[in-house]
């Protein structure tokens, strides 16, 4: 059973901890998130207004889902396998409005060296964000999901997250 979402929507991949705090502050900027995680004990306390599944693996979730252009997908999981494969699957993707994935520089390049390696195009590679967040020096979970969040909601909302500040 799918719900039928009407807003904006966040996707993860992974429930670690920067997951679980991209979770928590995307729950509470108003996005329905749901978080994908074969590991059901981290799924059982996330946020009440988000949702976890278990019992399907991220490539098959993103391969079957209804892309909408105001839904974003997120790849952070605990391995750059399973990023990898869930990347593998999101660049087919027409309709999703935001591609992100975590990581360093160095594991950015190794994945798209090895989608790349499996005939996924540059232009398909260009849709993702990644390493996903705009540059505030984040460092703790909390920091990273402010700068993949805000990023985000820049995407989707088709704004650019340039400072307000009047000059």
């Amino acid at each position: 059973i799918e719900p039928q979402i009407t807003g904006e929507a966040l996707y993860l991949i992974g429930a670690g901890h920067c997951a679980r705090a991209i979770a928590k502050l995307a729950a509470e900027c108003g996005l329905f998130v749901t978080v994908i995680d074969d590991r059901g004990e981290l799924l059982t306390d996330l946020p009440p207004a988000v949702v976890g599944i278990s019992d399907c693996a991220p490539r098959d979730f993103i391969g079957s889902h209804p892309w909408r252009g105001h839904e974003a997908l997120v790849m952070v999981s605990r391995n750059h396998e399973i990023d990898c494969e869930a990347l593998a699957a999101a660049v087919e993707q027409s309709g999703v409005g935001y591609i992100g994935m975590i990581g360093s520089r160095r594991k950015v390049l190794s994945v798209f060296d090895r989608l790349r390696a499996r005939g996924v195009s540059d232009e398909k590679l260009s849709r993702v964000y990644a390493p996903l967040g705009l540059d505030i020096g984040a460092d703790s979970p909390a920091e990273i999901a402010v700068s993949c969040v805000a990023e985000i909601l820049s995407v989707l909302r088709g704004r650019t997250a340039k400072p307000m500040r009047l000059k």
